[in-house]
């Protein structure tokens, strides 16, 4: 009984720490300068799935090729996450949208190219 009151407390602790670690993540966004950025996209979640938007994108690959490939994304429940196509299961790209800034990007390949800038990444 000692051992699992223990580990109680320890998660409560690195739940704690976690939290603490996500609101100076958010903090440290809010404080960058984004003054050069004046759109914002806004959106609502009007939908009974939580699904706020959602679409086909293409995807730059990670591997040494970079190829692009086409995906389904939307945005639920504050989350990016895509599917290789409509009804398979989701990958989730960005666990808190909240968290994050997209960054445009100058491609020589593909018009209006934009980046997810993380502070997980």
């Amino acid at each position: 009984m000692k051992q699992l009151g223990g580990q109680l407390d320890q998660l409560v602790v690195d739940a704690a720490k976690e939290k603490r670690d996500m609101e100076q993540k958010h903090s440290t966004i809010q404080q960058k300068d984004f003054s050069n950025d004046d759109t914002k996209l806004e959106y609502n979640v009007d939908a009974d799935n939580g699904i706020a938007m959602e679409g086909y994108l293409f995807k730059r690959a990670s591997n040494a090729f970079k190829t692009w490939n086409r995906r389904w994304f939307s945005i639920q429940n504050n989350q990016l996450v895509y599917q290789k196509k409509f009804k398979d299961n989701p990958t989730v790209v960005v666990e808190d949208l909240r968290l994050c800034t997209v960054k445009h990007c100058e491609d020589i390949e593909r018009r209006f190219c934009f980046e997810v800038v993380s502070p997980t990444k």
